[in-house]
């Protein structure tokens, strides 16, 4: 496989993880969310490969690409959406694409930033960006995985809870106690998605324990995998 083929396979990998679980939150009870998910995979596959050429090719700077392609790949993706999963109202539509679009070239830039500007010692804004790195991709799966009975906004604030407490426990207490990458990281995903499981249970009730487990460790699993994913193709651009 060509190689700028398989970084823009990456690009639109992670276009779709930061921006479809707020499409299907934006969805929730309003369309089927297996047919918001397909209609949002190929609204992103037409306007995420044209702002990759366009980007890649050397075509426009990275700036143009974002502050004229952006918009644009914005009113493309809405009315893809409005017209396909009619009757969604047309505003929480466009609304939902742009806030996705947003948090995605948000999450790249900041990711960018740290790898080029920010070193060892900068620890603070460091583990800021990675503690909004996963807000961002866990919060929305812990409600859409919470399920229809579950409040959206209970599930929301549970699920920022979760978060608040695990990351800083993991970043600045865990690392400490291990001189091995490995064991801390694997050691701690574990400790930290326990914890959640607890807290989730506890504040997103009436879920069932065993569901509240499960959607901790897929959660907690996503963000590790995605936040990995995304260091090592920005090293390999850069």
């Amino acid at each position: 496989m060509p190689q700028s083929l398989l970084y823009f396979l990456e690009f639109y990998a992670f276009a779709l993880i930061f921006e479809l679980p707020i499409l299907l939150l934006a969805a929730r009870g309003r369309a089927p969310l297996p047919r918001v998910a397909l209609v949002g995979a190929l609204a992103n596959l037409p306007t995420h490969g044209l702002l990759w050429l366009l980007g890649s090719r050397l075509i426009l700077s990275p700036f143009s690409v974002m502050s004229i392609g952006g918009p644009l790949a914005v009113l493309f993706e809405a009315a893809v959406f409005w017209r396909l999963l009619r009757p969604l109202d047309w505003r929480r539509v466009t609304i939902a694409v742009f806030l996705a679009n947003l948090v995605g070239i948000a999450m790249v830039g900041l990711f960018q930033y740290a790898l080029i500007n920010l070193g060892a010692r900068d620890v603070i804004a460091r583990w800021a960006i990675s503690f909004s790195f996963t807000l961002v991709v866990e919060m929305p799966l812990y409600a859409l995985l919470a399920g229809m009975k579950i409040d959206l906004r209970r599930a929301l604030l549970a699920a920022f809870v979760c978060t608040a407490v695990t990351h800083p426990l993991l970043i600045f207490v865990w690392r400490g106690l291990f001189t091995e990458y490995n064991a801390y990281i694997v050691s701690g995903e574990l400790l930290v998605a326990m914890i959640e499981s607890l807290i989730f249970y506890a504040l997103a009730r009436p879920i069932q324990f065993f569901h509240a487990v499960s959607v901790a460790f897929f959660a907690n699993a996503s963000s590790y995998f995605w936040g990995h994913m995304l260091r090592v193709t920005l090293r390999q651009l850069l």
